[in-house]
């Protein structure tokens, strides 16, 4: 494995001041029947839409596979929907796992710490000594509590349900790195047995960095070194693995050097399993795999850190994929750091992913245009994925993609994301409400050939090619029903055909029935883009040379939208309309509404930007002028994620949705 630098993802100095860390907050109660009871301090908040007027008095559940869903405030339908609560006083709302968790430790609990043996009972006064032996002694739905300290194994918790959770004022880590002895001189390096054998990946295609198919990690004092593939190569920066020897550039003599031994550090196929309150690190975990790998229904992963890992932080999926899981819960948790994408979602239907922090994965440099990136989610039914601050990950993200329906993606924060802030490809039934997208080089929100996607009442600035890219693909459309496009992107389940499955669905793999209002779209004013011909919204139809593919015909609605541009001479497009053969450009807003779009919307050029205030993760609408005015009046959906009164006419993202700081 190699690490690549991320410098070029720092944020600035405002928006880091946007995102300083708050007081850590201690976890509810674990939903799916962990056994224990919930902390006895003050609660985090649960779920959601940050209410600045009255809330609906109920929840509503995450519709089944063939409705949108309604709300952002529910859980999927097969738990129990979680309690709306008030955002905190403060008016933030506290991302990222906090630095100690304090769950109550239940009756019977099994307990585990390092100066513990595993011949122990497993109690408070004679605890076990490893996580795996405590897994292998509990009963079906016990708690198991780990102590402070470091636990260098790898967990499996096979069909047995279990509840792991941190004690009390504690953060236990699971580490996947040995230390590394018996060096001695070789040439000019130094050279050790290593151990260790974990297979390279051998599809060369999807790494963009070659060594970054190697999932070999080596730390000397803590600070993680390059690989390279020979010993020649090496340096004190960097490491080599040949013929089973570990090659380092310096003399590692009373220095400490450590290398991943295992390939995950959590695992499980049963139902209901949780882990919290962990931090799980430097694991390499292998392609399509994880560190942590939640393959039941209904499980919890809360305040949970997973970092420094050779691909995957987490995986969410079913050990039958001709089924599929269901109501996995990850909130409040940090994924940091991982080789290639902080969490993948495969076949998990009605996922909650909340409160998370997502930054810096893919940092070893794997093939963007595959699955690297802050999360992808591919053939999932149903989700909620909101209020989650997602920033300086070096490919996409967010990233939804085959066949994936039914999925609200609300109130979240993405700066710098590189070359997405969102994409979303050949799904169909998305909200994208509340969010706030700045700083990619290529778009903030990319939909390709996804149909029923409405983008209401977000802030969208300041990315590099277009703020807003809608793609229709002519090929894949036709493809769709003869059968020759891929049949892996279908996503089907037991008992399912194609293009059954499609039709009752309402997947197209076209880009329809697409609804564009209410959103700040533009420039900032010391934004980091600096080309030469950026678009704010574009539609593009590509590969489609008889202009088969139109804006009307596929009903595209772009209205009630704020433009921003820093100068009346900017050469920024306000729009694109893109037919295959002919491209007619809103070059001015003037030429954008003689088009057809915008005919309730609003553009200024020059000047401060009259839409928004504050900076970085702290942007939102402005509280005067056509912000509060100007904008399509908000239906029932919107207005529960936005925390506002159904039909309010409020553009871009107001300052009801609380802006997200990290623990």
């Amino acid at each position: 494995m190699r690490r690549l630098l991320v410098t070029s993802l720092v944020l600035t100095a405002v928006a880091l001041a946007a995102c300083e860390p708050a007081t850590p907050q201690v976890p509810v109660d674990p939903s799916p029947g962990s056994g224990t009871s919930a902390p006895s301090t003050t609660v985090a908040p649960v779920t959601t839409a940050p209410p600045t007027t009255a809330k609906p008095t109920t929840t509503t559940a995450v519709p089944t596979t063939t409705t949108k869903p309604t709300t952002t405030t529910a859980a999927p339908t097969t738990t129990a929907a979680p309690t709306t609560t008030a955002a905190p006083a403060s008016g933030t709302t506290s991302v990222g796992a906090a630095a100690t968790t304090n769950y109550a430790t239940p009756s019977g609990a099994l307990v585990v710490a390092t100066n513990g043996s595993d011949s122990n009972a497993g109690t408070q006064a004679a605890p076990l000594k490893t996580i795996s032996a405590a897994v292998s002694k509990a009963t079906n739905g016990q708690t198991i509590v780990v102590g402070a300290g470091t636990y260098h194994e790898s967990v499996n918790t096979n069909s047995k349900k279990v509840i792991v959770q941190a004690a009390p004022g504690t953060r236990p880590v699971l580490d996947g790195a040995k230390t590394i002895t018996g060096f001695a001189a070789d040439g000019d390096k130094y050279s050790a047995t290593y151990g260790i054998n974990i297979a390279p990946n051998t599809e060369t295609s999807r790494v963009s960095n070659p060594m970054a198919s190697y999932y070999d990690q080596v730390w000397l004092d803590g600070v993680e070194l390059t690989q390279v593939l020979t010993a020649a190569e090496v340096n004190a920066t960097s490491f080599a693995v040949v013929n089973g020897k570990l090659y380092l550039g310096v003399n590692p003599s009373g220095r400490k050097v450590e290398a991943s031994e295992y390939t995950y550090g959590f695992k499980t196929v049963a139902d209901g399993t949780a882990l919290k309150g962990i931090t799980v690190r430097r694991y390499s975990s292998k392609n399509a795999e994880a560190a942590v790998m939640m393959f039941g229904s209904n499980g919890l992963v809360e305040h949970v850190i997973v970092e420094d890992t050779s691909y995957g932080g987490i995986k969410l999926s079913d050990d039958d994929p001709t089924i599929g899981s269901t109501g996995i819960i990850v909130r409040d948790s940090t994924l940091r750091r991982n080789g290639s994408v902080g969490m993948n979602v495969y076949k998990a239907d009605n996922v909650l992913f909340e409160r998370n922090l997502v930054e810096q994965n893919n940092v070893d440099g794997w093939n963007t245009g595959q699955e690297a990136g802050g999360i992808k989610v591919v053939q999932s039914r149903g989700g909620v994925y909101q209020d989650n601050l997602v920033r300086n990950n070096p490919s996409k993200g967010f990233w939804f993609d085959q066949s994936a329906i039914n999925v609200v993606v609300a109130r979240n924060t993405f700066i710098n994301n590189q070359p997405d802030n969102i994409m979303i490809e050949i799904c169909a039934h998305f909200d994208v409400y509340g969010n706030t997208i700045i700083g990619a080089s290529r778009n903030g929100i990319r939909l390709i050939d996804s149909n029923d996607v409405d983008v209401w009442n977000n802030i969208v600035v300041d990315n590099g090619s277009d703020d807003i890219w809608i793609a229709d693909e002519l090929e894949r459309n036709l493809d769709k029903l003869s059968g020759a496009y891929s049949s892996g992107d279908r996503d089907l389940r037991a008992g399912e055909t194609w293009p059954a499955r499609a039709t009752r669905d309402g997947i197209t793999w076209t880009a329809r029935d697409v609804t564009t209002k209410n959103n700040v779209i533009g420039d900032l004013a010391n934004g980091s883009y600096t080309g030469t011909s950026p678009t704010l919204i574009a539609w593009a139809a590509a590969n489609d040379p008889n202009n088969t593919s139109s804006v009307v015909d596929k009903n595209i609605v772009v209205n009630n939208n704020a433009y921003w541009r820093r100068s009346s001479t900017s050469t920024t497009n306000i729009s694109s309309w893109d037919k295959g053969t002919t491209v007619s450009y809103g070059k001015t807003f003037a030429n954008h509404q003689s088009l057809g779009y915008d005919v309730n919307g609003q553009s200024v050029d020059g000047g401060s930007n009259p839409y928004l205030t504050g900076s970085g993760a702290s942007l939102r609408s402005a509280g005067s002028g056509f912000v509060t005015t100007g904008g399509a009046p908000v239906p029932t959906a919107q207005a529960i994620a936005l925390g506002v009164t159904v039909n309010t006419k409020v553009v871009g993202v107001p300052s009801s949705v609380k802006v997200l700081t990290v623990r």
